[in-house]
């Protein structure tokens, strides 16, 4: 990374009591490897899971195959995968410098390039941080504080890392602070279900429809986050939309 004296200026105004580490609110874990596990065609126990191969990108889970496995000697990490709301974050950076990560409800195992975060916090719904965390201000935020995430040869993300983004802390007696977390997570739902339109959709006319939204709803989605963090346009224009 190249020092930038307002880039770290910019950067640094968001580690405030206003923000807590995504850390300190979630319990998380890296993928497994499918090849740790065999195949369960038979008689199914209390430790036996879906092992989903899915293709995720922001807000869109795109299952690719499913078959069962036995996590009986890997208990500790059932509660990653048992049926529950979770984030899940792509490991790897895509080609437009942004996080992908998106929202799992249901039970499933994943591979390792997918890695589950789970709000434990109750004063965190889950799909308020997961805007957060898609919002093209993260995305910044992490590319300039990471010292790999921007590597040719193999651009990722790492739990460390991952868990020190700063989530901001509602407060709900705030008029204003409220209005915008239920914007966000209101959007965030929208989201979520127009790309399972998409996904649903091969009419190019209703896909160009659907991309239309898309991007209007992320760009909404981005100018809520940059207001909720008090980015002035100045700022805005440092870190991009």
């Amino acid at each position: 990374m190249i020092y930038d004296s307002n880039l770290h200026k910019t950067y640094q105004r968001f580690h405030n009591e206003k923000c807590i580490d995504l850390g300190e609110i979630s319990i998380s874990t890296q993928g497994l490897s499918s090849s740790r596990f065999k195949e369960i065609n038979g008689n199914k126990n209390k430790w036996t899971l879906p092992f989903i191969k899915a293709t995720v990108r922001r807000y869109s889970f795109l299952q690719e195959d499913k078959y069962f496995v036995d996590l009986e000697n890997m208990q500790s990490l059932i509660k990653f995968y048992i049926q529950n709301e979770k984030i899940l974050i792509r490991r790897i950076i895509n080609r437009q410098d942004r996080i992908d990560a998106t929202y799992f409800a249901e039970e499933g195992v994943f591979k390792k390039d997918l890695n589950p975060f789970i709000i434990t916090n109750k004063d965190f719904k889950t799909k308020y941080v997961l805007g957060l965390i898609n919002s093209s201000l993260f995305s910044w935020l992490y590319i300039n504080s990471s010292s790999i995430a921007t590597k040719d040869d193999f651009r990722q993300t790492t739990l460390a890392e991952l868990r020190k983004l700063p989530i901001r802390i509602i407060d709900f007696n705030n008029k204003a602070e409220k209005s915008l977390h239920d914007s966000i997570v209101h959007l965030v739902e929208t989201m979520l279900q127009l790309q399972k339109e998409k996904q649903q959709t091969t009419l190019p006319e209703k896909l160009n429809q659907l991309e239309a939204r898309i991007k209007y709803t992320d760009d909404k989605i981005n100018q809520l986050v940059f207001e909720l963090y008090g980015l002035g346009e100045e700022e805005r224009g440092i870190v991009g939309a």
